[in-house]
């Protein structure tokens, strides 16, 4: 995580905005995939897919997501981190699972807004 500060209501805030609590909370991703490769992240909810999104870019295999399943689907799952002991950087991966979206997430693809509101992972709007 990057900076961190104290928030307006005295949060200690990780990457992003986010309070380090919600790095505790599974975080969501819509992703549309071809057969062939080539998908993408369509929506966010949570840290974790936004911040790897951030460093290594949009790219399903970069971000470890290609095993997606042909079509839209919903990725669920947290980011583990890790210092490497030798050379002492930081990394992480995401783990999770797909499934199919539910009805309520299915409606709110269709109309083009993502399915999951950040303020319930205590986004803090105007972190640095």
């Amino acid at each position: 995580m990057d900076e961190r500060y104290l928030g307006k209501d005295k949060t200690t805030i990780g990457w992003g905005g986010y309070p380090l609590s919600a790095w505790d909370k599974p975080s969501f991703a819509v992703v549309a995939n071809r057969e062939c490769g080539g998908g993408c992240v369509i929506f966010t909810g949570g840290p974790a897919v936004p911040c790897d999104m951030d460093q290594l870019g949009g790219h399903l295999v970069d971000l470890g997501l290609d095993d997606a399943p042909p079509g839209v689907s919903v990725w669920e799952g947290t980011v583990r981190c890790w210092r490497d002991r030798e050379s002492g950087a930081d990394d992480s991966e995401l783990v999770g699972t797909f499934r199919p979206p539910n009805d309520a997430e299915w409606d709110a693809i269709r109309r083009g807004v993502s399915p999951w509101d950040e303020a319930d992972w205590g986004l803090v709007e105007d972190a640095p």
